[in-house]
């Protein structure tokens, strides 16, 4: 299956050049839900009920009010459990997203810089590509509701992999890696600070250029493609159809 990934002109030449993709902590993603769990801590009754009786308040106060004193502390102990598990899911963590789909009219709008960018399509089943992202890459689910964890539930992955419906239109998938490991190369960019995921060039199969990418950048990646090491990648280019509200893909002149 292909996947295929958006960029600026400017993000896939980078990507070319080097080899790797930008893995991007969930702190800087576009959407605040994105791996940001709902959080539900609560106790039962019995559980309350047994706490009142163990720390003595029998003969201090009634049950209810005993109720009444805990709920502030809960809230604060559940916000500080969200503090705590986001920073470390932003230390450990980055995300590489992909699309199931290189022509969408609206992705290319505000991931390829208004079609002027370029798509990359990464063969999902080449050996090398499922051998080093084997367990860390899987597809996007699109709920309604946020997903609900209590802090006994926070190890559960499934949260990585889920989005609301208004987001459903993308068809993601995502690698979900952690920041030191292997492939991983600390920088910065922009005097902030970066991780680059090294990928195998072996599973790049198309480069798939904007309808509004300039004729020099086409000209440089054909140009330049096998030299940066990519034997299996061809250069396409997308046009938009005469009559449907769709775009059109065809082999880029390389000549």
């Amino acid at each position: 299956m292909p996947l295929y990934r958006y960029f600026t002109v400017e993000g896939a030449m980078s990507t070319l050049k080097t080899g790797s993709l930008k893995l991007t902590p969930p702190r800087e993603f576009n959407d605040p839900f994105d791996m940001n769990p709902g959080w539900r801590v609560s106790l039962s009754e019995d559980d309350i009920r047994k706490g009142y009786h163990a720390l003595g308040f029998d003969d201090k106060m009634t049950f209810e009010e005993f109720c009444e004193c805990i709920e502030p502390q809960s809230r604060q102990l559940q916000n500080a459990a969200m503090k705590s598990f986001a920073f470390h899911l932003n230390q450990k963590l980055g995300a590489v997203c992909f699309s199931k789909l290189y022509d969408s009219v609206p992705m290319w709008a505000y991931y390829g810089s208004s079609h002027t960018g370029v798509v990359l399509e990464f063969d999902e089943m080449n050996h090398d590509f499922r051998q080093q992202f084997e367990g860390k890459l899987d597809k996007v689910n699109y709920e309604k509701l946020r997903p609900q964890f209590t802090t006994l539930q926070v190890d559960d992955k499934a949260m990585l992999y889920v989005k609301g419906k208004e987001w459903e239109h993308e068809e993601e998938y995502r690698i979900i890696y952690p920041l030191d490991g292997p492939g991983v190369t600390p920088t910065k960019i922009n005097e902030s600070h970066a991780w680059l995921l090294s990928f195998p060039k072996s599973a790049l199969t198309r480069v798939i250029l904007g309808s509004r990418c300039k004729s020099p950048y086409q000209a440089l990646i054909c140009h330049n493609l096998r030299g940066w090491g990519y034997p299996n990648a061809v250069v396409h280019r997308l046009e938009p159809d005469e009559l449907e509200f769709k775009l059109r893909v065809s082999r880029a002149s390389c000549s």
